[in-house]
């Protein structure tokens, strides 16, 4: 339980701060610049960690693998865009706490769609991400986010959201022989290449000057951290 509390508190920590960097930055980049970025920092950081896992294991890409990595890197895409610009209609202390929701919704419908056990512990440390998640960005009190539901900022956090937590039962559901740690690096090298080809299409290009920005820096490298905690 002490390690679910732990990690549940260091997720809600990671995720606040790169919401908070990434809304800041969105004054600046555009939602497709900022999805691009995050994914060039992300593939690069976890290249080496996933090289390891790739020579110490044998992968065999299943049917199931290659829809589980498709769909996540859709939602990748889909989340990314949406969440940035609900951050632009919303204050992030109505949006995030919204957003943080995944795990709960996961910890009640892996049961159901994966036939496991309820597990109070992952559902009380579930619980603690959201907690973390109001205790760190809520400045407008903890009734703040549920009394803005009706606003589309909010019903777009909750969107991503949904969207988050089918997306994690899909990745349980698809990669039952990999590591998560490649999953989770595939699933960024189709997100960065859907990203690629979507700023193309909309004849944008960050300049390597906006990489070495220090917040662009640091949502990137929390981003992957994030990602595998």
């Amino acid at each position: 339980m002490e390690i679910g509390i732990l990690v549940a508190l260091v997720s809600a920590f990671t995720s606040s701060l790169r919401e908070s960097i990434r809304k800041h930055v969105s004054s600046d980049f555009s939602s497709v610049e900022i999805g691009y970025m995050t994914q060039v920092y992300g593939a690069v950081m976890l290249a080496p960690f996933a090289s390891y896992y790739f020579i110490q294991s044998s992968i065999t890409f299943t049917p199931e693998l290659i829809l589980a990595l498709l769909l996540s890197a859709g939602g990748v895409l889909s989340t990314t865009y949406i969440y940035v610009e609900a951050m632009r209609i919303s204050d992030l202390s109505v949006t995030e706490p919204l957003r943080q929701m995944t795990p709960l919704i996961v910890a009640l419908l892996e049961p159901v769609f994966l036939a496991t056990d309820f597990s109070s512990t992952v559902f009380a440390a579930a619980l603690l991400v959201a907690i973390g998640s109001y205790i760190l960005v809520s400045d407008k009190g903890f009734k703040a986010p549920l009394q803005n539901l009706k606003n589309r900022g909010a019903l777009m956090a909750v969107l991503v959201a949904v969207i988050f937590a089918v997306l994690a039962i899909a990745k349980r559901f698809g990669s039952t022989n990999i590591e998560p740690l490649l999953f989770t690096y595939y699933t960024y090298v189709l997100g960065l290449i859907g990203f690629w080809i979507w700023k193309k299409k909309k004849g944008e290009s960050p300049g390597i000057e906006s990489f070495m920005r220090k917040d662009v820096a640091t949502m990137g490298t929390v981003t992957a951290v994030g990602a595998v905690i």
